[in-house]
């Protein structure tokens, strides 16, 4: 089931970028199909995040231009912590990549039964290989949070999906940080490219 008020985000944020930031627009990658994702998700053994697959549908990741490129930080990583939207075969990788590594994380769980750096049940849909922060969907439980974490930590970073997609969007549109409890605000360079700047927030309260 495709969720409405996250494809009308994602559109939100597509018009955005190609009027505002056209460079990170032209990143984006054409959608992946239906059968690419149940292929994908079969192999990996965890079931499809029903609003990963939405997202998915609309841009398979994106392509970065500068990815390789000495002391330059990627145009595609528009995402917020500067991360950059996954295809549905880095996904995989990176599922496949976090197994091999961690193995069973039942062993590394914490006093709340909950693992402080990964689990298989979490999707990583972006990640940044300079900040080395990534997002997932966190499936426990049948669960659609949205997970950030980096080499050390991770933390609930939204409820779901749609409600990240639809910050980004809002946060675009109106100037001001994307979260409350700390600043993390939209630039936009000369070259069309789209940032996030963590300093002063503009949020009152």
């Amino acid at each position: 089931m495709i969720s409405a008020p996250l494809v009308e985000s994602l559109h939100q944020i597509d018009m955005w970028l190609a009027e505002h930031a056209p460079a990170s627009y032209r990143t984006l990658n054409p959608p992946a199909t239906s059968e690419h994702i149940s292929d994908t998700f079969t192999r990996m053994g965890v079931p499809v995040p029903v609003d990963l697959a939405t997202l998915l549908l609309r841009h398979n990741g994106t392509t970065d231009p500068e990815i390789g490129q000495a002391n330059r930080k990627g145009i595609a990583h528009f995402l917020p912590m500067w991360t950059r939207l996954l295809s549905l075969e880095e996904i995989e990788d990176d599922y496949d990549g976090h197994m091999q590594v961690l193995g069973d994380p039942e062993e590394d769980e914490d006093d709340d039964g909950l693992d402080p750096w990964w689990h298989p049940s979490w999707v990583c849909f972006a990640s940044s290989t300079d900040s080395g922060v990534h997002w997932a969907v966190d499936q426990r439980a049948g669960g659609r949070a949205i997970r950030e974490w980096d080499r050390v930590e991770s933390s609930e970073g939204f409820s779901s999906l749609p409600e990240m997609m639809a910050a980004i969007a809002t946060s675009l549109e109106t100037g001001q940080s994307l979260y409350r409890h700390r600043s993390h605000l939209p630039q936009v360079s000369e070259d069309g490219v789209l940032t996030w700047d963590v300093g002063p927030s503009k949020l009152s309260g």
